[in-house]
């Protein structure tokens, strides 16, 4: 589901924000594959400040960008999933923030499936969603389905900018021609370790924030150039 304003134009930058672990917290399950769902629902440190920074440019469009294996996994459903979008879209409006668009891709790698089959004993996931697709990041593809939303192509916004918490999201910038920022990360964590090494390789389209507050001043600070 996506939440779209319309056309408009006049938007010239797109940030693509990841969910787990970069909005909500990541409770190392799939958020809605438990009845409780709700009650283990938690934003995190920033999160709500940062969104309402980046939200409260006009010429930005913001979208989530989510994998989430789990419906390959089948251990929730895109029902489900929709659900949990519209929970949590529907908790941030009474904040003030209005988000663009929630997109995930539904798809798993091989590499998963073999973990879950050898690992997990799990036989039963959805084989059709197993594969390499341009939705799933490090793909770029949830990044041109949010420029459709307003009926553009990358090509046509001044940057992109992907936040998240993983190495891969910071990978889906750069694979975009973007600028690609770390948050929720302790200094020597691998993730951070594997982003460091992007950002010695690509000075300026790597960056490292403590949270998306920190991102979100960051990326305000690199539109200025544009």
């Amino acid at each position: 589901m996506n939440y779209s304003r319309g056309n408009c134009p006049q938007k010239r930058f797109l940030v693509g924000i990841d969910r787990d672990g970069t909005i909500n917290e990541d409770t190392g399950d799939y958020l809605g594959a438990r009845p409780s769902w709700k009650d283990s629902l938690r934003f995190c440190k920033g999160a709500v400040r940062g969104l309402e920074k980046l939200t409260s440019d006009p010429g930005t469009l913001n979208v989530v960008v989510t994998n989430q294996a789990g419906i390959a996994k089948r251990v929730i459903t895109e029902a489900r999933l929709q659900e949990v979008h519209e929970y949590m879209a529907s908790w941030l409006v009474i904040q003030g923030i209005h988000l663009d668009g929630w997109l995930y891709s539904p798809h798993a790698t091989p590499e998963q499936a073999e973990r879950w089959r050898t690992e997990q004993g799990i036989e039963g996931y959805d084989e059709c969603l197993v594969g390499d697709f341009r939705d799933r990041k490090p793909g770029i593809g949830m990044l041109e389905r949010a420029a459709e939303l307003y009926d553009a192509r990358l090509d046509d916004l001044a940057c992109v900018y992907v936040i998240g918490d993983r190495a891969s999201d910071v990978e889906t910038a750069l694979n975009a021609g973007g600028v690609g920022i770390l948050v929720n990360r302790p200094e020597h964590d691998p993730e951070t370790l594997k982003v460091c090494e992007l950002r010695s390789e690509m000075p300026g389209r790597v960056m490292i924030a403590a949270d998306i507050a920190h991102a979100a001043s960051l990326i305000l600070e690199d539109m200025q150039k544009y």
